[in-house]
């Protein structure tokens, strides 16, 4: 419904095409649920925290298990752990022309700082952006922003030309979440290659950190490695002048970044669409 899938003459592709699309529609889905049932932590809605099935499996099968049977993580794991972070920002849509952004927080203690909005094109142009101070109370959850999207694309984009990337800041301008909100679905987005590339290695005892970037937008960017270990972070949008810091912790003390490197592969949705 929401990603396309064209299959290809080679069967090892379609299928690994395939697995990439349902850990996306996983995750997607879990992450759709679940930050619905955190902005309803109203008395009107009386929802105060969810568990999803199911952490992991006891035998190696396609399950809705967030992590595999060897302890590796799927996407919705790496998922799980931004959407059930102390302090979440959940854009969505109430109305058909209305998006709203709600701030949740899990904390005992009042936050504030400032809410940062970017427009982007898939193409990788950033096209306009939009600040705005906000205060929450402790263990509370409500809309701090809200807009027409008409407006907001008005002069810019169609809603199949661009995404909204949105960050929470504390006071002293530390990140506290981020999220994205497509004004369409997925298969109707027109992307472009993003040409992703990884680079800068640096190796510190079991773990091996680098930079990924890319030249336009990268969703749902994967990284995957025959080797055991998993991603401090994985499944992420990627945004042209944005490095993102990775980190890979390496169930083996002996890894080395040449061994590393040459298994390292990459795939973003452009890559299953074409």
């Amino acid at each position: 419904m929401h990603f396309n899938y064209h299959p290809v003459t080679d069967p090892v592709i379609n299928f690994g095409n395939f697995v990439y699309l349902s850990q996306a529609t996983q995750a997607l889905c879990m992450k759709t649920e679940s930050e619905l049932y955190r902005r309803s932590r109203t008395a009107q809605a009386n929802t105060m925290g969810t568990i999803y099935w199911q952490l992991n499996s006891i035998w190696p099968a396609p399950t809705w298990s967030s992590m595999e049977y060897g302890g590796r993580w799927k996407m919705l794991h790496y998922f799980v752990k931004h959407f059930y972070a102390p302090v979440l920002i959940s854009p969505h849509q109430p109305q058909r022309d209305t998006l709203a952004v709600d701030l949740i927080s899990d904390l005992t203690h009042s936050i504030q700082g400032t809410l940062q909005l970017e427009l982007w094109s898939w193409k990788g142009a950033l096209l306009n952006s939009w600040s705005a101070g906000y205060s929450s109370g402790p263990l509370t959850a409500g809309t701090v922003w809200s807009t027409s999207i008409k407006a907001m694309l008005s002069g810019h984009c169609r809603p199949e030309q661009c995404l909204l990337y949105l960050q929470c800041l504390d006071g002293n301008s530390k990140q506290l979440s981020n999220n994205v909100f497509y004004f369409t679905k997925l298969r109707s987005a027109l992307l472009v290659s993003p040409n992703v590339t990884v680079s800068q290695f640096v190796k510190s005892g079991n773990a091996i950190s680098f930079l990924v970037q890319s030249t336009a937008v990268a969703p749902y960017l994967w990284l995957e490695t025959p080797l055991d270990g998993r991603f401090s972070d994985n499944g992420f949008v990627v945004l042209p002048g944005h490095s993102v810091q990775i980190i890979f912790y390496s169930w083996d003390s002996s890894i080395s970044i040449s061994k590393f490197t040459s298994s390292l592969t990459t795939k973003s949705l452009y890559d299953s669409f074409h």
